[in-house]
């Protein structure tokens, strides 16, 4: 898992930038984040958001920058597994919205807080945040139906929507 993980920071740093719509970039390891917290079990998928949080803050230089907000992003959908998820898609968009504006706001804060004051600005948030929700909206179909089909195949007891 660790290689498959390691290859999807690749593709998210290499190729995710040519699909960006108006600028902004589809989150891969986001919406893996969110379906595997969705679709796996909690430590598993914390497991994975830490992971990928590393990778990507290795790759970036920014210690912290992904993984807090990518740990953030998962516990929010555990939480929210046990109390709302179903395995809809409707649920998963749900899902989808509130950890892109989790994930969007705790990056933006952090790089206030490690960079220059002066680069994030309030008016910065609604429409970077409108944008980054629609990209990973989009791109949550091509996520979770392959992650669907390895969390049967992983652990298939531990879902009961499969029935």
């Amino acid at each position: 898992m660790a290689v498959g993980l390691f290859a999807l920071v690749q593709l998210q740093l290499s190729a995710m930038p040519a699909t960006a719509l108006d600028g902004t970039i589809p989150s891969l390891p986001l919406l893996i984040t969110l379906c595997a917290a969705l679709l796996l079990d909690p430590p598993v998928a914390l497991w994975w958001a830490l992971f990928l949080g590393w990778l990507l803050d290795w790759r970036s230089g920014a210690a912290g920058g992904d993984s807090l907000p990518l740990v953030a992003v998962a516990l929010l959908a555990v939480v929210g597994r046990r109390r709302f998820f179903g395995g809809g898609l409707a649920l998963s968009a749900a899902f989808t919205v509130l950890g892109s504006l989790l994930h969007l706001g705790l990056q933006l804060l952090l790089a206030a807080r490690w960079s220059d004051p002066g680069a994030w600005s309030q008016g910065l948030l609604p429409g970077l945040g409108i944008r980054y929700v629609i990209v990973n909206l989009l791109w949550l179909p091509v996520v979770l139906l392959p992650m669907r089909r390895m969390a049967q195949w992983l652990n298939p007891s531990s879902m009961g929507w499969e029935r």
